[in-house]
């Protein structure tokens, strides 16, 4: 007996086909929302078919948690609406866990002696470093190191991809290089030849490229998987094999000017990938790929796309040395756009762009610059490793708080002796208080926890004054730099904490500030449930609820509705309540907190719900809209009142149209006599 059919057995369930099993998982859902949706590869659905599936998608985030996976190609951001949903990046894996991962490998294929080597290359070589952080390329960076002849050399992806394919062929009897060109002709075709890329295929489509009789020996490898035991569905056993393989495929095209749309692909996320993999091959398509690269340096986007896909092509086929003239040229487009700084949203995407491609640049052209450039000081320093900016330049002219806010040194760079002397420092109580001010500036200059903690235990024994608050907000660039369990603490604490430290921990977690710590589910629930056993009129209250701003809210929202609609508690409070639930993933409860609009009485709460009920696209009554239009003096909250209106028009019976007609017109001509009458 399986384990799935023992389960069904235990609950009575005698039909064991996949369809009653996900019949039975819909419904516990409905009724409990504690089973976990995990939807892999969001990035190999067909572009076609995503606007069906996200539709699925959102309809399940009130039943589900939902775990979804995607490749940056992706673009993940575009998929969960309203910001109701955590993004995260997955952290590669550290020094320790590639060591124990190396040790295993090779104890398997017998090579135990060769770890020490294969881990000192992977931490020597930046490039291998970054490949090894991602588990299935460093088990195939493990085999390939591992061979004797190929030790010496620099690796690309393309590089390695290449010894990757050699031995899948190797490891399979009657696999040859005549299917692998089959599979090179396959992928091409999906992924560059049709409307929208794909990943999925059948067995007749590769038949068609590698003939009926060659496709068996294929379909028995490592290169591809049968997704159902049913249909005939098949896919690759990773989606970068398939874009290596369209990659190689170009060398074999004749007329590459007009045999491969070359601007499509470099737009297109997924065909872009494609390109990564030609950028480290050799031959005629690479140096067509070369010759593109050239006309699309003269147009760049206003956003800076184009720069930014070119430095990745630069580095998957690590051109910096052999490519140094457009390199260059590169650097420069890249440093004008930081210098016009017209938008500091991308200041940060520039400087990373050209750390990327010359660190030592970089660092020079920002240390000959005259005044203060903070912005662009702390884009460098959050793009450069510590160990390149101490002792350089620009360590010379950046102030010492400044120093800590833009995470310029790491805890290991601070000597231990130091680390303890500032905490006995910080921990005297006869340390004359003239003298804090240059011990917090010392402190400033570490990510210690410890110290971060010696220091919040200080500056909540201190009177008022300016050395409180030069400590605090001393403490709050440091606070973005460590783990927010500190800021959190501060919050939940019973002890006695100063008002301005409370609202700097609450303001440095809170997501609507760019520069914030970033506050994990944990953190949340802690201080979720801490405003549970908290009253309203406890000082801590509203820094608390205000923390959670910007933040996703799932099983607490109920509770923060009950704060945003409780006419007893004081008006700001009810705001921040009302900031916290534009994120929250149960619209249920938004549309309970809305319903209560008609007979809401503040005028400062009012607007705040107006604005909840437009983001999140819940009705509000028609009649209600018409009066407050009629009354509503700001012209920037009018404006979304009459938006909301709009949107009843479907909604309207033949006879009512009259009306709304009658009203909309009405509404354009006090809007438009308003405007005038400011012109006046």
């Amino acid at each position: 007996m399986s384990l799935i059919e023992y389960f069904l057995k235990s609950l009575d369930q005698h039909d064991t086909s996949i369809r009653e099993i996900a019949k039975y998982v819909r419904e516990v859902s409905v009724e409990s929302r504690r089973v976990l949706l995990l939807l892999d590869g969001w990035d190999e659905v067909p572009l076609t078919h995503r606007a069906e599936v996200q539709r699925h998608i959102t309809a399940k985030l009130n039943h589900f948690v939902v775990v979804i996976t995607s490749r940056v190609s992706g673009q993940p951001r575009q998929l969960i609406p309203n910001d109701t949903g955590d993004f995260y990046e997955i952290a590669g894996l550290s020094d320790e866990t590639i060591r124990r991962f190396v040790r295993k490998q090779l104890q398997l294929s017998g090579k135990k002696t060769e770890e020490n080597g294969i881990v000192a290359r992977l931490s020597a070589e930046p490039d291998l470093r970054e490949m090894a952080a991602n588990p299935f390329l460093l088990g195939l960076l493990i085999g390939v190191l591992s061979s004797p002849q190929l030790t010496q050399r620099r690796f690309t992806r393309a590089n390695l991809y290449q010894q990757v394919i050699s031995w899948m062929t190797e490891s399979v009897v009657g696999l040859t290089g005549e299917h692998v060109r089959a599979l090179e002709r396959l992928s091409f075709q999906m992924l560059c030849n049709e409307d929208a890329a794909r990943y999925v295929f059948r067995r007749t489509e590769l038949e068609r490229f590698a003939g009926s009789n060659e496709a068996k020996p294929i379909l028995q490898s490592r290169f591809v998987n049968r997704l159902d035991p049913v249909y005939d569905n098949w896919s690759w056993l990773h989606a970068t094999l398939p874009e290596y393989l369209s990659a190689n495929h170009l060398e074999t095209l004749r007329d590459l000017d007009f045999s491969f749309e070359w601007t499509r692909a470099f737009y297109s996320p997924t065909r872009f990938c494609v390109l990564e993999f030609l950028a480290g091959l050799e031959g005629n398509a690479l140096h067509m790929l070369k010759k593109q690269c050239a006309g699309w340096l003269q147009s760049p986007d206003r956003f800076g796309i184009v720069l930014q896909r070119l430095v990745r092509l630069i580095l998957a086929g690590d051109w910096q040395q052999s490519y140094h003239p457009f390199v260059q040229e590169l650097v420069d487009q890249l440093w004008s756009r930081v210098l016009k700084n017209e938008h500091y949203g991308f200041l940060p995407f520039f400087v990373e762009c050209i750390a990327a491609l010359d660190t030592d640049e970089l660092l020079s052209r920002v240390s000959a610059l005259r005044g203060n450039h903070g912005q662009l000081w702390e884009a460098v320093c959050n793009s450069i490793p510590a160990n390149r900016i101490r002792g350089s330049a620009l360590e010379r002219i950046l102030p010492p708080h400044l120093l800590s806010a833009v995470q310029i040194r790491d805890e290991d760079s601070v000597p231990e002796l130091e680390i303890a002397l500032l905490v006995r420092q910080l921990t005297d109580p006869l340390l004359p208080i003239a003298k804090l001010k240059s011990v917090f500036e010392m402190a400033a200059t570490t990510r210690s926890r410890e110290v971060a903690a010696a220091m919040t235990r200080r500056l909540c024994t201190l009177p008022d004054g300016q050395i409180r608050d030069e400590g605090i907000l001393t403490l709050s660039g440091m606070s973005t730099l460590l783990s927010c369990e500190l800021l959190v603490d501060l919050l939940t604490t019973r002890a006695q904490i100063p008002a301005l430290l409370l609202r700097v921990a609450s303001d440095t977690l809170s997501h609507d500030i760019d520069h914030g710590a970033s506050l994990d589910p944990e953190g949340r629930d802690r201080i979720l449930a801490e405003i549970a056993k908290s009253e309203s009129r406890d000082t801590r209250f509203e820094p608390l609820l205000s923390s959670l701003i910007g933040y996703p809210i799932r099983d607490g929202a109920a509770m923060v509705a009950a704060i945003a609609t409780n006419r007893h508690l004081d008006p700001s409070l009810r705001e921040t309540a009302l900031r916290v639930l534009q994120t929250a993933s149960d619209q249920t409860v938004i549309q309970s907190v809305v319903a209560t609009i008609e007979e809401e009485s503040s005028k400062s709460v009012l607007p705040t719900m107006i604005i909840l009920a437009a983001q999140r696209g819940v009705r509000i009554p028609r009649s209600w809209l018409e009066a407050r239009i009629d009354v509503e003096s700001d012209s920037l909250l009018r404006r979304v009142l009459f938006t909301m209106y709009l949107r009843h028009f479907d909604e309207l019976t033949p006879g009512e149209r009259g009306d709304w007609d009658g009203f909309t017109l009405k509404a354009f001509r006090d809007s438009l006599a308003g405007r005038n009458e400011k012109t006046r």
